[in-house]
């Protein structure tokens, strides 16, 4: 993503992109990502809120998850973090599938460019990628 998207993630999610600053994938994903960043987070933090009721000396940092790497590989999402539960694994498991349909340009319903790179591009964007 570009530089201004990359930044409004790691403004909105500091606790999860602790550890990377950027995305290496289109900026036609942006929402998705925002998206999953906002069940994971929102998870993790019931998930620590459950936690601190039982034993509030529980060390939060080993319980919120945090992002390794967001790409994109053979025309889809992929993403990568730590300290997941298997709900959020689940949501990773949806967004990567849901990428599948939306180019990674622009956002809209996207087919598949194999001009090079596997890509998932729409007709319009796969258009100007030939040219």
């Amino acid at each position: 993503m570009n530089d201004e998207l990359d930044a409004k993630l790691v403004a909105k999610y500091p606790k999860l992109f602790s550890r990377v600053t950027h995305t290496e994938m289109g900026d036609g994903w942006f929402s998705l990502v925002d998206e999953l960043c906002a069940q994971i987070q929102g998870r993790a933090d019931w998930i620590i809120a459950q936690k601190i009721r039982t034993d509030p000396d529980i060390d939060i940092e080993e319980l919120q998850p945090t992002v390794a790497q967001f790409k994109e590989k053979f025309g889809t999402a992929r993403f990568h973090a730590d300290n997941l539960d298997s709900e959020m694994r689940g949501a990773i498991g949806m967004a990567e599938a849901m990428s599948y349909h939306i180019c990674e340009n622009c956002g809209n319903k996207a087919t598949i460019s194999t001009k090079g790179w596997i890509r998932r591009l729409c007709v319009s964007c796969s258009e100007i990628k030939s040219k």
